[in-house]
């Protein structure tokens, strides 16, 4: 670049001499903007990467559904947070994210990262029968949403798929039930795990005598 000074001279200007000036322009880095999608409770894990060499700086945009998200600047190279819904409803998480070159100090335009935070199914089930009692046969029922896929779980071992559960316990004492659900459209699952106690049954047993006369 040329540059010329004038000078005021009256009503006009007298040029200076001229000077020429050479200026270097660095290259700024560029960050690609990146999308994720996890389960309330889950962790994210996105890798910050730029065309060159840098540092990295990045804060989440405050959200009201969401919990666990970092607000204050951090200087991680991957976005780890725990993000938690705190409503029934998918929240979408923004994170704004600035790259500096290591060999120059230039700095990247903000780049915008996102992640989808997808609600957990909600298992829910009961009994048919307030009392409980070996030998007779229990069905737990499933009050969960539709749509969803299950598991028990029950005894040692012991599953089944099917929506309700029957089953029948040998001996009294307390039994933990789960039921795991799956959402097959997010992937997202969760369980619940309930204790019962299981009464003995009575044992219903007579007699008779005989009497001669």
């Amino acid at each position: 670049a040329v540059v010329q000074a004038n000078y005021p001279n009256g009503s006009g200007y007298c040029a200076g001499n001229s000077q020429e000036f050479q200026f270097i322009v660095h290259p700024s880095p560029s960050v690609p903007a990146l999308f994720d999608v996890v389960c309330s409770g889950q962790s994210t894990n996105m890798s910050i990467y730029a065309d060159l060499p840098s540092t990295y700086s990045w804060s989440a945009i405050p959200s009201e559904g969401v919990q666990g998200e970092s607000l204050l600047n951090q200087n991680n190279p991957t976005i780890q947070d725990v993000l938690e819904l705190l409503g029934g409803e998918a929240e979408t998480v923004f994170y704004e994210v600035v790259a500096t070159s290591l060999a120059h100090g230039c700095n990247s335009s903000t780049s915008t990262f996102s992640c989808l935070v997808q609600p957990l199914p909600e298992p829910a089930f009961t009994t048919d029968s307030q009392a409980l009692c070996d030998s007779v046969e229990v069905t737990f029922v499933n009050e969960s949403a539709n749509g969803l896929l299950f598991e028990w779980n029950y005894g040692e071992g012991l599953a089944s798929t099917d929506v309700n559960l029957p089953v029948t316990f040998d001996a009294p004492g307390s039994y933990s039930i789960s039921l795991g659900a799956l959402d097959p459209v997010t992937g997202c699952e969760a369980e619940l795990e309930q204790t019962f106690v299981v009464n003995q049954s009575p044992d219903a047993t007579f007699s008779s005598s005989a009497s001669y006369v």
